[in-house]
């Protein structure tokens, strides 16, 4: 009877991919100008919860202030992060440009982190008060932070 139960969960998890990999992927707009608007900041968030959504990813949340944005989300097993990125940017610089503010564009770079499910709550709090949290803290320090709590960097290695 136990080899049956074994073997058939072997059968079944044989030809899937299970996951539960959760992502905090942060961004600045380029030269951190103040691009991301309270009269639009709502539709570019709907706009990016639609592209994640339109690629079978989950967006659990979003947020930022006029110059960086905070994304909170799962993804295919199967997609890599830096075409996931790429994707989001690239859509959303095309939808600002087109809709709000010709110039608008994307850093570079971006920081991902991965996120445990036990701090799921907590960072979806953190990231939907970002703009009382970057009353008293910009956002080259919140990085700096975030970067010491990841270990990244050479300041952080023992």
């Amino acid at each position: 009877m136990k080899r049956n139960f074994l073997d058939h969960i072997i059968k079944l998890w044989s030809g899937q991919v299970y996951s539960s990999i959760y992502y905090h992927l942060v961004w600045g707009t380029k030269n951190r100008e103040s691009y991301i608007l309270k009269q639009f900041k709502k539709k570019l968030y709907s706009y990016i919860g639609g592209v994640i959504s339109s690629k079978g990813w989950f967006l659990i949340a979003c947020g930022g202030t006029c110059n960086h944005i905070h994304l909170l989300i799962r993804k295919k097993p199967t997609d890599a992060i830096p075409d996931v990125v790429c994707c989001i940017k690239t859509n959303s610089s095309k939808y600002m440009k087109e809709n709000f503010i010709k110039d608008f564009s994307w850093q570079k770079g971006y920081s991902v982190f991965t996120v445990d499910t036990q701090s799921l709550s907590r960072l979806k709090d953190y990231i939907s008060k970002q703009e009382s949290h970057h009353r008293h803290m910009p956002f080259e320090e919140e990085l700096k932070l975030l970067f010491k709590r990841y270990n990244i960097g050479p300041e952080v290695q023992d």
